[in-house]
């Protein structure tokens, strides 16, 4: 097979009857054809290629006789000509492309005190009245013509078949008959903002993406090792710590943080940064680091659960403390993805993790119960 797939051998004599020259099969060549690409030698030393199609891409789909756009709302059923045009049909009255009910054509608007019914350049079926729909003598009001319906939330009003002048509603975007009306899908404009939609006064308005509070220890002592994460916030992409002067971590750009306190004594803020798209959400916690005192203060999760082995080549064993609470445990990635969908873990039996599908790296285990939670990282090592 050759690198285009096309099973081939080689020829003593390649398909030009040259001993042993380049033209074998399978490789290049010049089918003389202006419509076709990628022009390669068949087993058989045939020179052929690949129909171009109309929008210039070998082997495309955009064909004659196969649908198309013409970006013309007035036309429908749109197809490829043999020409490579575009075009559709144009779209009558009754909304039927191609069809005879167009602007012009008679037609019947039902009432009775018109006369030479046809359908307005509207595409509004209607006749002419003796006297207009204001009620003078041969008036120009007639069925079909524009008004005032009196409503400044429509436009292109228009005066019915029974003389009822209404008007379109005009959207929240300005546009007569447009679609952007109270309760549809918007953009305020707002990165830090999601499900924006239009409000019944127009107003488009989007629900704040939040950040969580920072989960960890507000007292530690100088010099221990300390855990702090943030609940993943939906789309986030990244994330980034700031530690306070002294502190050090091998990394700070997860939703999970193991940093190692400083010697300075005193309260100190611990802030982390979320971004989503160009929206930063940053939170903070005021942590107090007090002389150390030789007992350790590192927040793990052994209250709750324990892991082992850890680090793994993929298969964990979650062993719970407690069996009489249960608890809800969801996977993530160091980007706060969600890696294995919530589970429940509950009783003293012990609950096996599998992350063999996913790549070497650290994990996040993230676990709720009555309100509370724990997080715990493993690693996946090969």
């Amino acid at each position: 097979y050759t690198a285009n797939c096309i099973c081939a051998g080689v020829f003593a004599n390649d398909c030009e009857g040259v001993v042993g020259g380049p033209a074998q099969p399978g490789t290049t060549c010049d089918d003389g054809d202006a419509n076709t690409g990628n022009d390669l030698y068949s087993a058989n030393c045939v020179c052929a290629g690949t129909t171009i199609d109309c929008a210039g891409t070998v082997g495309g789909t955009a064909l004659p006789g196969l649908p198309c756009d013409d970006g013309d709302a007035t036309t429908g059923n749109d197809l490829i000509d043999n020409n490579c045009q575009c075009a559709g049909l144009l779209i009558d009255c009754t909304g039927v492309p191609g069809g005879t009910t167009t602007v012009g054509s008679a037609c019947d608007d039902a009432n009775a005190a018109t006369t030479n019914d046809v359908y307005t350049a509207n595409c509004i079926c209607a006749g002419v009245l003796a006297n207009d729909c204001e009620g003078v003598v041969g008036g120009p009001a007639q069925p079909g013509t524009t008004c005032d319906d009196g409503d400044a939330n429509t436009g292109n009003d228009l005066y019915s078949a029974n003389c009822v002048c209404a008007g379109t509603t005009i959207d929240c975007a300005g546009t007569v008959g447009g679609t952007a009306l109270p309760g549809t899908t918007c953009d305020d404009g707002d990165a830090c903002t999601t499900a924006d939609v239009y409000g019944n006064a127009c107003t488009c308005v989007g629900t704040a993406v939040q950040i969580s509070a920072i989960n960890g220890p507000a007292l530690v002592y100088t010099g221990t090792n300390n855990a702090y994460y943030v609940n993943p916030v939906p789309g986030a992409t990244g994330y980034s710590w700031t530690l306070p002067n002294g502190w050090s971590s091998p990394s700070t750009t997860n939703f999970f943080l193991q940093a190692d306190a400083g010697t300075g004594v005193g309260t100190f803020n611990l802030c982390v940064d979320a971004n989503i798209g160009t929206c930063v959400l940053t939170t903070c916690l005021p942590v107090q680091v007090d002389l150390s005192t030789g007992i350790s203060t590192a927040t793990t999760s052994d209250d709750w659960f324990t892991v082992q082995p850890n680090p793994s080549s993929g298969v964990f064993q979650l062993i719970p403390a407690n069996e009489q609470v249960a608890m809800s445990i969801t996977v993530y990635d160091a980007t706060g993805r969600t890696v294995k969908a919530p589970f429940l873990v509950a009783g003293k039996r012990a609950v096996s993790l599998d992350l063999g599908d996913a790549a070497p790296g650290a994990y996040y285990l993230l676990a709720t119960r009555d309100g509370e939670q724990r997080a715990m990282k493993v690693m996946v090592k090969r």
